[in-house]
């Protein structure tokens, strides 16, 4: 009885044991994966599933399986279910289940429905490396098909001028296919008349002059993410001038620059050549995308630095240099040459090289909003009751996440016992808006930041894209004082960009795809974010070490 009773009691054991079994999960799979054992892979995805069939991602890892077992008919159903469930989330993650379900489809002879989920793929993700998908071994069948041919854009071109009309065509049939509502600003016969002049006269053009008529064609649509970018590599690529401008209350200036350089620095840009500032300001304001009238207040930086800007808006001398016309401090204006440079920098950073000299602090030391731009985050307590913050781009740095970020300043807030929080947002150009929810959620659990005063949001030009969506929200659910000057970008605007590369050229650029809210509502139409109190830094306060906008901040603190 009693070795009865321990098998009875054994038996129940085991039995809870395995009610109890944690089931397998689609992380347990990952081994395999890593390892390309396909055949083990599919085997505890397949005990996924059956646990869980709704599980989106163990979806798209077994048709990933099944697609490298060969077994493509298996494949597509779970592509299919993963695209469903929204499995991978993101354009990156959609887009390699669509083109995954696309390969099987080839492979299958199922041609059409190939060509549609290619398309469906561009049309909803981006396709800017269309050429190497065309290049995978399952689509070339597919390849010489007119609709695939026509969806990549290929013609059987074979001279300049035919390759560049291809790629004017291609792009023209991007923005309308695209862009929920192209021309919203432009006038539609307008922008397709230019878009038959500049294919018309491509004979008579230089390569930069076409891409300059494109990036003018983005322009036209008026809206900050349809954009085209000037060449960075290969053949064509731009040449860069050494210095790193900004715009402050009274000019242009250059902020840093090499050190051999550095006898310009906090000299103000009056102009290029026999060109005035305001006439290349009128220049790159039609090379520029644009939420608002605010935007190219920045991004005329960018081109500011590059060479081929200075040779399209006709300001070199007769030897090829820049000849930048400079006001020093005494108001004497000078002549000053810059000659191009490789690319060997992003000149879209918002800080130059850390080895460049800076006109900031020259005299007396340097500002908090300028010294530590090149923090992803950054905060420290001001004085008793006042803290100082800046996110500059809404995202996750090394080793710290915006989230945690959030945390630790919440803490700051709670230990220091604040009573004004000062939210620095003056060099974010955006990045991921979904990141913006967990700092706000955690600026919503210190209650003395909801009172009128207590937080002082300072923006800028450069506050642009996903940084609406966190001002949006502070609007929302605190009642912040704005101080600085206009957002680059609108409360509700056109973004979601779809990334294209021409298929001769090589042009790369992107074209928004879907209309984005973030201020109260659909019918907010402002064209910025407007601050409560607008004051900006001269050119005088940077090389002092000051800043007005933080003085102000400081002085309507609570």
């Amino acid at each position: 009885m009693r070795f009865m009773l321990v098998i009875t009691l054994l038996q129940v054991a085991l039995a809870v044991s395995v009610v109890h079994a944690a089931p397998p999960t689609t992380a347990d799979s990952l081994p395999a994966i890593t390892e390309g054992d396909w055949a083990a892979a599919e085997l505890i995805l397949s005990d996924v599933l059956e646990a869980n069939p709704n599980d989106g991602m163990a979806h798209y890892y077994l048709a990933v399986s099944f697609d490298s077992l060969g077994e493509c008919h298996n494949a597509i159903p779970h592509f299919d279910q993963a695209l469903e469930l929204g499995a991978n989330a993101g354009r990156n993650g959609m887009r390699r289940a669509v083109l995954g379900r696309a390969k099987c489809e080839a492979i299958l002879g199922l041609d059409d429905a190939a060509i549609a989920s290619v398309d469906q793929a561009w049309r909803n993700w981006g396709f800017d490396d269309f050429a190497s998908i065309a290049e995978d071994e399952a689509f070339s069948a597919l390849a010489q098909t007119p609709a695939f041919r026509e969806l990549a854009g290929w013609i059987d071109a074979t001279d300049r001028t035919s390759r560049w009309q291809a790629d004017i065509d291609y792009y023209g049939r991007l923005v309308i296919e695209t862009h929920p509502n192209p021309f919203h600003t432009a006038r539609e016969e307008e922008w397709l008349r230019e878009l038959s002049e500049l294919r018309a006269q491509v004979p008579d053009l230089t390569d930069n002059e076409i891409v300059s008529g494109l990036m003018h064609l983005a322009s036209m649509i008026g809206d900050g993410h349809t954009s085209t970018y000037f060449p960075i590599q290969g053949e064509g690529a731009w040449s860069l001038v050494p210095i790193y401008p900004i715009q402050l209350a009274d000019g242009w200036y250059v902020l840093s620059a090499p050190n051999e350089h550095a006898d310009i620095l906090g000299a103000r840009i009056v102009g290029a050549g026999d060109l005035s500032m305001a006439e290349l300001m009128t220049f790159a304001r039609n090379h520029l995308p644009a939420d608002n009238h605010y935007t190219a207040d920045w991004l005329a930086g960018l081109l500011l630095q590059t060479y081929e800007f200075y040779v399209l808006a006709g300001a070199l001398d007769d030897g090829g240099d820049v000849i930048l016309r400079l006001e020093t401090q005494d108001g004497a204006v000078s002549p000053y040459r810059l000659s191009p440079t490789a690319i060997d920098r992003n000149p879209n950073d918002r800080n130059a090289p850390e080895n460049w000299a800076n006109m900031y602090g020259v005299s007396n030391g340097d500002s908090l909003w300028l010294r530590e731009r090149n923090h992803t985050h950054f905060k420290t307590e001001m004085s008793p009751g006042i803290i100082y913050a800046q996110v500059n781009q809404i995202a996750d740095d090394e080793g710290r996440s915006l989230a945690e970020f959030g945390e630790q300043l919440l803490a700051q807030l709670r230990e220091t016992e604040a009573q004004t929080l000062i939210l620095d947002l003056r060099h974010n150009n955006g990045g991921n808006a979904n990141l913006a929810q967990p700092f706000v959620r955690s600026l919503m659990n210190y209650p003395p930041l909801v009172e009128r005063g207590s937080l002082l949001v300072l923006t800028g030009p450069r506050s642009y894209s996903a940084t609406m969506y966190l001002i949006g929200a502070l609007e929302q659910y605190f009642d912040p004082i704005q101080i600085g000057r206009p957002s680059g970008g609108r409360p509700s605007f056109y973004s979601t960009e779809r990334g294209f590369r021409l298929p001769y050229s090589g042009i790369e650029g992107s074209i928004s795809a879907r209309m984005h809210i973030d201020g109260f509502s659909a019918d907010d139409h402002r064209p910025a974010f407007f601050p409560d109190y607008l004051i900006w830094p001269s050119g005088a306060d940077v090389r002092e070490g000051e800043d007005p906008v933080v003085n102000l901040a400081v002085e309507l603190a609570r």
